[in-house]
């Protein structure tokens, strides 16, 4: 497998090769297609959050220290599934929603994983779509809603999607895979 990481916050990005990981349990192994190059990816690979004012947000205070493969916004094809990992099949396409938590705190276990205070963010604290596979903890969220629940979705053919969720609310975006120019008008949902 093939992972461009972050070796030193600023640095140019290094290849790096090493061999795909085999999913355990309810782990899925993704084949990266596609990943979305989010702005917060940018600031991530600087090491820092400018808050204006001559403040900074350092990322490594929150557990995002090099070396590590970024990519939050991850598509791709079901590659492999561990031997407790239900409702995908390998050769389905899924997008990737990249906010796991911990699964044992009470907003986790309401299956709210997006506002754990211990989340596991993939491309973020977990490694990410910078890469040709992926390691996805679990597929149990495949059946809800995209855009409410960290999940492997399934993704209607020919679309992609960046969500990101603010303060503000949560824009969605898509765009055609085959012709990659042609994008909706962010919608609140």
């Amino acid at each position: 497998m093939i992972s461009y990481q972050i070796i030193e916050h600023g640095k140019p990005l290094q290849k790096v090769l090493k061999e795909a990981p085999k999913p355990t349990g309810t782990e899925v192994l993704v084949r990266v297609t596609r990943s979305g190059v989010c702005h917060s990816d940018l600031h991530i690979w600087d090491g820092y959050f400018d808050l204006g004012g001559g403040k900074r947000f350092y990322v490594k205070d929150r557990g995002c220290v090099p070396p590590f493969t970024m990519g939050h916004e991850p598509f791709g094809v079901v590659e492999a599934v561990g031997p407790k990992a239900k409702g995908v099949k390998v050769g389905q396409k899924r997008i990737v929603f990249p906010w796991i938590g911990c699964g044992k705190c009470a907003m986790c276990k309401a299956e709210r994983d997006n506002y754990c205070t211990a989340m596991r963010t993939i491309g973020v604290i977990r490694p990410g779509a910078y890469s040709t596979h992926l390691v996805v903890p679990h597929p149990k969220f495949e059946k809800v809603s995209v855009v409410q629940e960290p999940a492997i979705v399934k993704l209607p053919d020919g679309r992609l999607f960046c969500v990101m969720r603010t303060i503000a609310g949560s824009p969605f975006w898509t765009t055609s895979s085959d012709a990659g120019e042609t994008w909706s008008k962010p919608a609140r949902l």
